[in-house]
């Protein structure tokens, strides 16, 4: 009895097949150039990338590849992108014309080299590279260009909208604008999930950051509410729904208490928490 054929997206049938016209099994950093190569060949893209460390980088096609792992169609492998047979049946026996005509032309690019060729068409996405001095040592020609390509940082205050773009898409517009902040304003704190709620910074008695959420403030009791500085007891659990480490939730949103108030003055009073150096969110730091 024949195994039903798994349902694809679009981008998700150009993935395997290209990975499947490559050979089926591909390094990380290869593949990621390969498919950006592939990417800007075709008409509509089927994946977007941002500069990145080596390069390029589709954070949508790792969003992909996890499913595809779970799906059972490519191996779950650290370091490669591995094809498997479940994932080759799903790819069909007939390979798109275009993707054997990408394979045919760059298949054999690997490596630095492949660093290279990718940087020297296409200077803006190596603009975050550690590895461009060394990849094209001797290339000044090519170096000039990705100085060139970078937006030089003026100061400013710009705003944006993200509605209809991908997530790389919203990044190469920041970046592009030279944008190195970024902060979300949003005129009603509502969550489709959870409704109006908000996200408390916290630090710990022994000076550790916590990111509290969610916590529906309005719908607490006053005695509840607690104010900027304040101290408050209660239990929290990691939130598995969100995947930064300092993210917990409060067990039970009943439990809050405020229990005492920092004095701001006076170099903070008793019983300040010192802290080495502010920490803070950058579009440096999401790359």
């Amino acid at each position: 009895m024949a195994l039903p054929t798994p349902v694809l997206l679009n981008r998700q049938r150009h993935l395997l097949s290209l990975l499947d016209a490559l050979g089926g099994r591909v390094s990380n950093m290869d593949f990621q150039k390969l498919l950006f190569l592939y990417s800007q060949e075709e008409v509509t893209p089927p994946y977007e990338f941002v500069p990145y460390k080596f390069g390029v980088f589709s954070f949508t096609s790792y969003a992909d590849r996890r499913k595809l792992v779970e799906r059972g169609l490519l191996s779950d492998e650290e370091n490669v992108w591995a094809l498997i047979d479940i994932g080759r049946r799903a790819v069909g026996t007939e390979a798109q014309p275009a993707v054997t005509r990408f394979a045919q032309a760059n298949g054999r690019l690997r490596g630095d080299a492949l660093v290279a060729d990718t940087y020297r068409r296409f200077p803006y996405y190596a603009t975050r590279s550690e590895i461009a001095r060394t990849v094209l040592r001797g290339a000044a020609g090519a170096l000039q260009r990705i100085e060139n390509a970078r937006r030089s940082r003026e100061a400013g205050l710009l705003t944006i909208g993200y509605e209809g773009l991908s997530l790389e898409g919203y990044l190469n517009r920041l970046l592009q604008s030279g944008v190195t902040l970024l902060c979300d304003v949003r005129r009603n704190p509502l969550s489709r999930k959870y409704g109006e709620t908000v996200c408390t910074a916290d630090l710990r008695e022994d000076g550790s950051w916590v990111r509290m959420y969610p916590v529906p403030f309005r719908r607490l009791n006053e005695t509840k509410q607690y104010r900027k500085f304040d101290w408050v007891e209660c239990r929290l659990q990691r939130h598995t729904a969100d995947p930064r480490p300092e993210t917990f939730r409060p067990v039970d949103h009943s439990e809050l208490q405020p229990v005492g108030h920092l004095d701001t003055k006076r170099g903070w009073g008793t019983g300040g928490v010192s802290c080495s150096r502010a920490q803070r969110s950058t579009i440096d730091s999401m790359l």
